[in-house]
């Protein structure tokens, strides 16, 4: 709920910090309506394809979402998560750099 009314965090991490995919989904909700949020750092978690199709989501349907930098490396979403990460770099205007290294 913070991130959807707080309009002037700009960094958050949230790596190896256990996040599962629930809490991806959640993340990714919230994203949906955050208007600040450049750096998102949530690698080495626990988060499946089903918490990265959440934030590629927010990252498709929210213009105003200012993201320039993912960090996802060390998540187990597989091929299945890249797919939906290809769908957003296909709209994402403001995303310049995505890890997603193992």
């Amino acid at each position: 709920r913070a991130l959807v009314t707080n309009h002037s965090l700009l960094t958050l991490r949230l790596a190896d910090v256990q996040l599962d995919s629930v809490g991806a989904l959640c993340i990714g909700d919230a994203l949906l309506y955050n208007s600040s949020l450049t750096h998102l750092y949530l690698g080495e978690n626990n988060i499946s394809a089903e918490g990265i199709a959440s934030i590629a989501t927010s990252l498709i349907k929210n213009p105003k979402l200012p993201l320039s930098s993912l960090f996802l490396g060390t998540n187990p979403f597989g091929a299945r998560g890249a797919f939906f990460l290809a769908d957003a770099l296909k709209v994402s205007t403001s995303l310049t750099h995505l890890d997603i290294a193992d």
